[in-house]
């Protein structure tokens, strides 16, 4: 699927068993607006069982001490918005489940 807003062309990668709320795509390029430096955006992504809880929040963090990963805001709150600065601070990937 691609979204064409003036000179930009935007992609956005999505898991084919992904559901999506209304407004994703229009709040991905959103973002991207905002932080045009930026290469990639990722999206909050819910447990499919569990609604209420946050699988990540677009993205995670790597401890290349301990080889490991872990993803932002794992089991938070659905309804807590999270620090969009403080993530994106701490973020060392976006989750390919669904990033524009």
């Amino acid at each position: 699927m691609c979204w064409r807003r003036a000179a930009s062309i935007y992609v956005w990668l999505l898991n084919n068993d992904t559901v999506v709320e209304a407004d994703s795509l229009s709040q991905l390029v959103a973002r991207m607006a905002a932080r045009p430096d930026a290469g990639m955006c990722g999206s909050t992504l819910r447990y499919y069982h569990q609604p209420d809880k946050v699988q990540a929040w677009g993205g995670g963090k790597y401890d290349p001490l301990r080889g490991v990963s872990r993803h932002l805001g794992v089991l938070a709150r659905a309804d807590v918005k999270p620090d969009v600065v403080q993530v994106e601070a701490e973020m060392a990937y976006v989750i390919g489940a669904s990033m524009r």
